[in-house]
């Protein structure tokens, strides 16, 4: 969700009383303006703008009629991206409130979207098209840079002459030069898990660290400073179940051996980490010399708090920065400026501000105060900043939680009961039901958004990439990528208690299952086209000898069955919908693309493509890219 802020001189009555506001499921990004006064933010739920003004008390819902995803705003106008109905959704502020005037067309998937100071120019990240896009406020497309690895979060720098973009894959952050017109990637520094447990001869072994990028970035106002919310993880040590198959789990996970274990100086296989880029007076980033800060941090009750951060927001001095944790409960607040570096990394303690559940965007007003939006409890609350300066002074700290103010609660979400207690435990890594105490780890660690990371993982039989659940799951058993599992429940059970470290699921995992049967599936460019190279590649997917149709038949693309795959056993039969959009491929992640996908089924392992001309390849991608 968004939360963005809008000054008001005074407190205006609103035409016909304060409406009530429907539900609530906030997007992750803050949209801030140097102004303040009243908060816009987004109800993913009812698919709404919802206004609130903590000061005259007053909020109202504007209803969008589709899902939102993050918006912008300059003036009177915002605007807002609708992700499953390609378009962007302007409505322009006025005495009777918001007003939705038109939608703009877009790309497969408009997410972040930023606008200049003026309003003349829009940029939007079109995550499954691949694609940063510069509009005129009518939509008019005037420049369009390709970015790797699903563009979902941009910022643009507060003079416009720059933005960058996080991408959900690959960990990905791209900079583009506004005035040159040029992109490129920014290279981080690799970072290393130090670890003497294993070791050639009693010589330590480093292990590098994989980026990904979690949330929204943001830019200080004096343009010198980017934030990017990262994960560095440990995805090529093994992760053993304490079973030896290496898709279902019997027995608990020791502390080392889990997706959340514990590591040498305070690094784990999951580490929540802010990226301090700084940028030069042309917004250009020094990538190299930027600083991975891991944030370390306990609670009130000293429990670690580490999950993945879904939003970085530098504070309006500069000297602090803010990051919410959305399955921890928490934000964590820690300085621009860090002193104790260990090797690769900067390891800074944090404050810890305990907040309603699900907390996805942060913003500051002119009063003093930080105001958190938290999607899962549906609210708004807000902490006094010189609280968090002050505890950040005095070391580790946690606030109590009676300095978090509530501020606006939503009305109930229309969504049935079962599917709200899915939702939060899906999205937790506090409830020991389905993780170890302390551990950071929550099914949307891997599956963010309820989708995929794009990594393969190091278990028990080899390496196993991490599958989609968007799209609605259930009819296509069996689950995992070697074994019989027969329901969504049974996984989301054997996942929790055997590498996340929960206790007791129980019943609760129907919950789970009814949730994740509500996760939007992917929309990709291709979808549903019907020209002559998708035609073509149907007839070729479907030819005996080529054999793709034999086993992802039906309307799901799989027969529902397992077979021997590369050296594995067993290897269940995946559904391609939206195949396009959950690279890597393959149960162990080999294939990067589609394309590689296609040159490396030969010799009738997966089918056979070897008779296949190079235009007759293409022809079964862009099929494959329909679906």
């Amino acid at each position: 969700m968004h939360l963005m802020t809008l000054f008001l001189a005074g407190c205006a009555e609103l035409p016909g009383g304060v409406a009530d506001i429907g539900d609530a499921d906030p997007v992750p990004e803050v949209v801030r303006t140097a102004e303040t006064g009243t908060l816009y933010t987004l109800d993913d739920d009812v698919g709404a703008v919802v206004q609130y003004d903590p000061v005259c008390g007053w909020s109202r819902s504007t209803p969008l009629g589709a899902l939102p995803g993050r918006l912008a705003r300059v003036d009177d106008t915002v605007w807002v991206t609708l992700p499953a109905a390609r378009g962007i959704a302007v409505l322009v502020d006025g005495p009777d409130g918001l007003t939705h005037t038109d939608t703009l067309a877009t790309g497969a998937e408009p997410l972040g979207i930023a606008a200049n100071a003026d309003g003349t120019r829009l940029y939007v990240a079109l995550a499954t098209s691949g694609m940063v896009q510069e509009l005129t406020p009518d939509g008019e497309v005037l420049r369009s840079w390709n970015v790797e690895g699903q563009p979902s979060w941009i910022t643009l720098r507060p003079d416009g002459d720059a933005l960058y973009v996080g991408s959900a894959m690959g960990g990905v952050l791209t900079w583009i030069d506004l005035l040159g017109g040029t992109s490129q990637t920014v290279e981080l520094p690799v970072a290393y898990r130090p670890d003497a447990d294993v070791a050639d001869n009693n010589i330590a072994v480093t292990f590098p660290l994989t980026h990904r990028i979690t949330g929204d970035p943001s830019v200080s106002a004096d343009g010198r400073l980017l934030a990017v919310p990262m994960l560095l993880v440990d995805n090529t040590r093994r992760i053993s179940t304490g079973n030896d198959d290496p898709d279902t789990a019997s027995d608990f996970p020791s502390e080392n051996d889990g997706y959340g274990s514990e590591g040498s100086n305070d690094v784990s296989r999951i580490n929540p980490v802010v990226a301090l880029v700084q940028l030069d007076p042309g917004g250009v980033p020094d990538g190299v010399n930027a600083s991975l800060v891991l944030v370390t941090a306990a609670n009130e009750l000293e429990v670690r708090v580490r999950s993945y951060l879904s939003s970085a927001q530098v504070s309006p001095d500069g000297s602090l920065v803010l990051a919410t944790m959305e399955a921890s409960s928490a934000v964590v607040a820690l300085s621009t400026t860090p002193s104790n570096k260990r090797g690769s990394l900067w390891i800074e303690d944090a404050v810890v501000i305990p907040t309603p559940a699900g907390p996805r965007a942060i913003t500051f007003l002119g009063d003093g105060r930080v105001y958190v939006d938290s999607f899962l409890e549906r609210s708004i609350s807000s902490v006094s900043l010189r609280e968090v300066h002050d505890g950040l002074a005095a070391g580790p700290f946690s606030l109590h939680p009676n300095q978090v103010t509530p501020e606006l609660a939503l009305e109930p979400s229309p969504l049935p009961v079962n599917v709200l207690a899915g939702r939060e435990l899906f999205y937790s890594a506090t409830d020991l039901r389905m993780a170890g105490e302390g551990s950071g780890i929550s099914c949307s660690t891997c599956h963010l958004g309820g989708r995929n990371d794009g990594l393969s993982w190091n278990l028990e039989g080899g390496a196993r990439q991490t599958p989609s659940l968007a799209g609605g799951i259930a009819d296509t058993a069996p689950f995992t990528w070697t074994s019989d599992v027969s329901s969504v429940s049974q996984e989301a059970t054997l996942t929790s208690e055997g590498r996340m470290g929960g206790r007791g699921l129980n019943f609760n995992a129907f919950s789970i299952a009814a949730f994740v049967e509500t996760i939007r599936a992917p929309d990709v460019p291709g979808l549903g086209a019907a020209d002559a190279a998708v035609a073509r590649g149907e007839a070729i997917f479907n030819r005996a000898e080529v054999g793709c149709g034999s086993c992802h038949s039906g309307e799901l693309y799989t027969d529902n069955q397992s077979r021997s795959l590369f050296g594995a056993e067993g290897v269940n039969t995946p559904s391609l919908r939206r195949v396009a959009a959950t690279a890597p491929y393959l149960h162990d992640g080999r294939a990067p693309t589609l394309r590689a996908l296609l040159e490396i089924s030969v010799g009738g392992a997966m089918g056979d493509t070897s008779m296949l001309s190079a235009a007759e390849l293409d022809d079964l991608e862009a099929y494959l890219r329909s679906i």
